[in-house]
């Protein structure tokens, strides 16, 4: 698996990792924009999940739970210890949540960069449009199909947990008592209706607020300026996220 790692070397036991995981079927290079300041504050791993990018694909489902576990066996392969800071963009958003109901003494903290609202129902989507959930669905359709086996796995587990209304994503529990830190984009664009993204980012600031609300030092960000590639648009302000976070979990 491709790594990238900045710090490791000469880290003081106990110190926290931050750890970047991608959105859907992207590499790390996705990280560019804010690797090397995160990397200013405290030792810091991105890479690319099983294949994705250049990282080998294991030819298994990639559910949750495997791809928590790959990312586990990558760092204790690393030598790379916990405590972990787990910054999760987009669909990362939901595999970190799984990666620390596996681990749940390995996390100090979380950073969701506009993560999807895994708790918004298909009776939400309705009440939004009666298309909303066609809409949703078309946008994974909008990849390419040549895709390598590995990107078209990931995109697959994706269709798997929409077509069970999130479900399996709804029921990941990652433990409480950690500080975290939820930005959320409010300058989205694309082609969905703009009543139709009006309504899901009210649901998405109603729900995903209590994740932040919940935690001791919770941070709710909600960013008009920036569109989903928060860390792309506004560097400063995933940056900041990710500094309030370690900040709060240096003084547990």
């Amino acid at each position: 698996m491709r790594v990238r790692t900045a710090n490791l070397a000469g880290r003081k036991p106990g110190r926290p990792i931050v750890v970047l995981e991608s959105g859907s079927v992207q590499t790390l290079e996705n990280w560019n924009p804010v690797f090397d300041r995160i990397a200013a504050m405290a030792p810091v791993v991105a890479y690319d999940r099983r294949g994705i990018g250049n990282s080998e694909f294991d030819g298994q489902p990639q559910t949750l739970r495997h791809v928590a576990h790959s990312l586990h066996d990558l760092l204790a392969s690393m030598k790379a210890a916990p405590p972990y800071i787990l910054v999760g963009h987009s669909y990362g958003g939901l595999l970190i949540r799984s990666f620390a109901q596996e681990f749940p003494r390995e996390v100090a903290g979380f950073v969701y960069l506009d993560a999807p609202n895994v708790d918004l129902t298909y009776a939400e989507m309705d009440a939004i449009s009666p298309t909303t959930r066609r809409t949703l669905a078309s946008e994974l359709d909008s990849f390419p199909t040549d895709l390598p086996p590995g990107m078209k796995a990931e995109l697959d587990n994706l269709r798997q947990l929409l077509a069970n209304d999130m479900a399996e994503a709804r029921a990941v529990r990652p433990p409480g008592g950690v500080p975290t830190a939820v930005v959320i984009a409010a300058g989205k664009k694309g082609d969905t209706p703009p009543e139709m993204t009006a309504g899901l980012l009210r649901f998405q600031i109603k729900q995903e607020q209590e994740w932040a609300l919940s935690a001791p030092h919770g941070l709710l960000i909600v960013a008009g300026h920036v569109g989903h590639m928060i860390h792309q648009d506004d560097p400063d302000l995933a940056v900041q996220a990710v500094r309030h976070v370690l900040r709060e979990a240096s003084r547990k």
